[in-house]
């Protein structure tokens, strides 16, 4: 009896020894393996390295008055994981009978732009005339290139923004009511002038009468 637990016991740490064998030279093969999979990657990106450029354009408000000055702002971010170098950035050549800026450029140059860094150009913008609800102020165009000369385009979605028509409601009823103070000037001087013409006459009459 006493033979037959010590071949139990010793199996039994056999087995428990085995189990722990097993369980180590799994986890370092687990973490041998991560560490290839992750050299492989670091290996992958210094190979495929390129500058990826995003642009959009951010009117401070999207409904605006005639001749409210608002904020337009365009952004630039490189998501990329190498160098964007010289950006060459156009923007919309606004009509000058519909919009006035300041500090506005149809082209804007940038020598470098590293990943995960933001650029934002700003400038004011007004409506000072139009006939429509909307307006676009067009779309903006990036040029640039990488460390090795080669050349991309990204061109940003159109930025539209909602003009709100008061001013143009408001001359309307400027002119409506000199029109009809004009009108009521002229009745009473007309008016004014019919009673000395009819007075200088009730006169003359007066005068034959008396001879």
């Amino acid at each position: 009896m006493m033979r037959t637990r010590t071949t139990f016991g010793i199996l039994f740490l056999f087995g428990l020894t085995t189990f722990y064998l097993i369980s180590i030279a799994g986890i370092d093969f687990n973490i041998h393996e991560y560490s290839c999979r992750h050299a492989e990657w670091r290996v992958y990106q210094d190979e495929n390295r390129f500058p990826l450029v995003f642009v959009i354009k951010n009117p401070s408000k999207e409904r605006v008055r005639i001749n409210e000055w608002i904020t337009v702002e365009i952004v630039l971010k490189n998501l990329g994981n190498d160098t964007a170098y010289n950006l060459e950035v156009t923007d919309e050549d606004y009509p000058s009978w519909t919009i006035e800026t300041q500090n506005h450029s149809t082209t804007y140059f940038l020598p470098l732009l590293e990943p995960n860094v933001t650029v934002r150009l700003r400038y004011k913008l007004r409506v000072i005339s139009s006939t429509q609800k909307n307006i676009s102020l067009g779309r903006v165009l990036v040029k640039y290139s990488d460390k090795e000369g080669n050349t991309y385009e990204v061109l940003s979605e159109e930025t539209i923004i909602s003009v709100e028509l008061r001013s143009v409601e408001i001359d309307e009823e400027y002119i409506h009511r000199v029109f009809l103070v004009s009108t009521t000037l002229i009745t009473i001087f007309s008016l004014v002038g019919l009673g000395f013409i009819e007075r200088k006459t009730l006169m003359e009459y007066l005068a034959t009468k008396k001879r």
